[in-house]
């Protein structure tokens, strides 16, 4: 809906008043969705942006450090999250952002786009062939992502409008010789 512009020495019509009547109320129904703020007041309508919970700048996207696992199939998992960032250069520097984003193993898990593909047999997202991983001498397994691996998430919106985070990283392969 375009808000009306009104112009010098134009004369006020009824419905150019209930457009902007009809736009106000719009705009009063916002309710933000963590990112954007939005608040009412006496004299309007107060819009904000967090900065903090926007995706660091650099890429699509944002930083997560894996924080848990729980198993959702054939060497599939879910992943416990929190959105983090730099606090310094150099390695072991990050730091989780306040208020950021985040996602339990049961609310928001993260999923690995190269674990979809994964099933008890086949070749797996990470390009390995479960046959070979155990057999008369050997026993190896796909391993989860490794608790506190930073990773780079996107939420992404599902056809039915829900949210789902999702990051893209080869599984390890563990094991022992017999």
């Amino acid at each position: 809906m375009a808000i009306p512009r009104f112009h010098a020495g134009e004369p006020l019509s009824a419905g150019k008043l209930n457009r902007l009547a009809e736009a106000v109320e719009a705009l009063e129904r916002l309710r933000g969705d963590g990112i954007v703020t939005v608040r009412g007041g006496v004299v309007g309508l107060n819009m904000g942006v967090l900065q903090e919970r926007l995706p660091q700048r650099g890429g699509a996207g944002f930083r997560a450090k894996i924080t848990g696992n729980a198993s959702d199939g054939d060497n599939k998992y879910v992943y416990a999250w929190s959105q983090v960032r730099p606090a310094t250069s150099g390695y072991a520097q990050w730091e989780t952002v306040t208020g950021g984003l985040s996602g339990t193993t049961s609310t928001n898990p993260a999923r690995n786009m190269l674990e979809d593909m994964n099933a008890a047999t086949g070749v797996q997202g990470n390009g390995v062939d479960v046959a070979n991983l155990d057999t008369a001498t050997s026993t190896f397994t796909i391993q989860p992502i490794p608790t506190n691996a930073v990773v780079p998430m996107q939420e992404i919106i599902a056809s039915d409008g829900t949210k789902t985070y999702w990051f893209c990283v080869p599984n390890g392969v563990d094991g022992s010789c017999d």
